[in-house]
């Protein structure tokens, strides 16, 4: 998700998401997004 939304990233932390420190960066013209990865442990 992208690292500035706040919002998404409190919602899938309340549910036990956890970033793990990937991390993306990708350009669309003049604007640069950067996106963290989140994961859950299953079971």
């Amino acid at each position: 998700m992208l690292e500035t939304n706040v919002r998404a990233r409190r919602f899938y932390e309340t549910a036990g998401w956890r970033a793990d420190g990937g991390r993306k960066t990708e350009q669309r013209g003049d604007v640069v997004l950067r996106e963290v990865r989140y994961r859950v442990t299953l079971g």
